[in-house]
This record gives C-alpha cells, structure tokens and sequence, in this order.
C-alpha cells in the first residue's frame, strides 16, 4: 500500500512539475511572441483611409507645393506655374496611407541625421480632417534598395522599399504634369493654328458642340471630327523631357522667332498659348514653351503633326454625298 501511495506521490510531483514546466516554456512564447508583435507594430509608419486625404503638402528643393482636392482632382493652391501630376499625388497618397518600415536604425538622438540624409530632408505631409500624416524623407541606402525616413511622432529613423521611397523622395519633376496642356477635352473653346507669324486658320466650338472655321474659312465646312482627334491628342499627349522653367531669354531655345504657335481659349475664355521651335539639330524632337508658366519641354515630332495642319487638311474633302440609288441621271 506504502509503495502505491509513494508512486502516486511521486507522479503527482512529476505532474505539477510539467505542469509548471509547461506554463514556463509558454510564457516565454508569450513574452517572444508579444515582443514580435510590438517590433512589428513600431514599423508600422502609417495606417489610415486614404479617401479621407483633403490635402497634401510637399516641401522640396524646388520649393514647398501645397495642393488641394476639389472632390474631382488635385490643384495647387499657390502656384499657377505648373499643373499637378494627378496620377503622382494619387501614388503618393495611396502609399503613405499604408506604409511599413522595413528596418528601424535606432533612435534619432543616437545617430547623426546627416549620415542619412535626414538632416534636410524632402517632407510630404498628408491632411484630413481629423490628423496630419508627415514624412520626412533622406537619402537612399548606399545599395540603393531601400531609402532612409522618419515620421512625426516617431524619433527612430527607418527605412522603406526603394520603390516606394522613390515616389515619396518629391521632386518638381514628380509634382508637375507631363501633359502638354493641363485641359480635358470638354474644356476646348477656340484654337488657333499661326505659322511663320501668320494666322493660318481659327475654330471655334459652337453651342451644339460642333467645330466650325471662324473668318476668312467660315464659308467652309469644317470636318469636326478631325478636330475633335487633335484635342484628343492634345490632352494625351506627354513630354519626353522636362528642359526649363520659367523661361524669359526667348531666344535661347529660337522662341523669339517660333516655327509655330498655337492659341487656345477654355470655356472660362482663359487663353493659353504655346510657341513651338524646331530647335537644334536633332529633327526627331520639337521644344515647346508655354508662355503661361515658361515651362519648356521636349516632344516628340511625330506627335506634333497638328501645327502642319492647313485649312484643306481639316475641311470634309467630299463637295457631294448621295445614295446611288437615289441618282436618277447625270
């Protein structure tokens, strides 16, 4: 009976010390496990709903860009020079609104922010209603695959995928719009075509929207799909290379004597107005200033071909149209 109770004892001592084994091991997990979690959720730069953005400030190099969202698209609130990339403030938004660092170096008062670019650093600071969201961007990591940051709030510096940290790392370049022109199709009211100083020909959109010539080819009927197509290209279309801006020496780049010029009203009666020059040897691209914001690019010249254009290459070429069934004698 003795040796039952003894083993008895004995597996209860062995029980209660797996049993304590057991919640030792597992709260050491615990503990692994909640640290994990904690240096996981300190990466964490940035968590919130992108739609409710209303603003975003950019401070660069260039200069500090404040833009706005009108409920349709993005605009600058104090600057006319440039027009937004719209696709870019959507990227930069869309990023920041779930960003994650992929490695923290530690705190800022440790560390010399100039070794990371972080001592001047290119901010961007998104805005809703109820928080702003800022980030201040240093330089690329020495292998280029990732670029060193900080946020507000946080004294750590991190770092972030190169890919994002390339769109976040603002430029002008980034900022301003590739587009010719900053106008949607609907937006077109009259064009002037003027070559060699001479007005070559004018459309004006009527109240049914229809194309026609206004002066001297009034008597003329213009084919409005014909015009219709160049505004399509106008709106599309997307430099190859930004060359300068704010341009006031015209002839640097032979603007003071332009191969052409095209004129343009909005249905604001606003008048934008861009000079075109075949500057330099190299036929394949043309300089385009626009007088409005001085900004000078570079276009392909293929894709330019309107400002060729004569009255005969946009007027119906058909004098008469009929079913033949209709014809009775000729």
């Amino acid at each position: 009976m003795k040796k039952v109770i003894i083993t008895a004892s004995v597996l209860a001592v062995i029980a209660v010390g797996s049993v304590s084994a057991f919640f030792i091991v597992k709260n050491k997990q615990d503990i692994k496990k909640q640290a994990e979690i904690e240096k996981a959720n300190e990466n964490i730069l940035f968590n919130f709903n992108s739609d409710n953005v209303t603003g975003v400030d950019f401070d660069c190099p260039d200069g500090v860009f404040v833009t706005e969202h009108n409920g349709d698209s993005w605009h600058f609130t104090n600057t006319d020079e440039i027009s937004p990339n719209q696709d870019y403030i959507i990227n930069v938004v869309s990023y920041m609104s779930n960003l994650t660092a992929e490695k923290s170096y530690g705190d800022l008062q440790d560390e010399d922010p100039a070794r990371y670019g972080l001592d001047s650093p290119r901010t961007i600071t998104c805005h809703t209603d109820e928080k702003d969201y800022t980030i201040y961007m240093g330089n690329p990591t020495p292998t280029n695959e990732a670029f060193y940051c900080m946020v507000e709030g946080k004294d750590k510096i991190y770092s972030i995928d190169y890919s994002y940290g390339s769109v976040l790392y603002t430029s002008i370049d980034l900022l301003r719009t590739k587009n010719l022109m900053g106008l949607s199709d609907n937006e077109f009211q009259e064009i002037e075509i003027i070559r060699n100083g001479e007005s070559i020909y004018t459309t004006k959109k009527g109240d049914d929207n229809i194309w026609r010539f206004d002066g001297e080819y009034s008597n003329l009927q213009l084919d409005s799909t014909k015009v219709t197509a160049m505004i399509s290209v106008l709106t599309r279309l997307k430099s190859e290379e930004f060359v300068e801006l704010k341009l006031t020496d015209y002839s640097k780049y032979d603007f003071d004597e332009p191969y052409a010029q095209m004129k343009i009203k909005d249905t604001s009666n606003k008048e934008h107005s861009y000079l075109f020059s075949k500057y330099g040897e190299d036929t394949d691209y043309i300089y385009v200033l626009s007088e409005n914001s001085g900004e000078v690019s570079k276009y392909y010249t293929a894709d330019l071909y309107y400002i060729e254009n004569n009255p005969i290459d946009v007027v119906v070429n058909q004098i008469y149209s009929t079913y033949i069934s209709t014809v009775n004698s000729l």
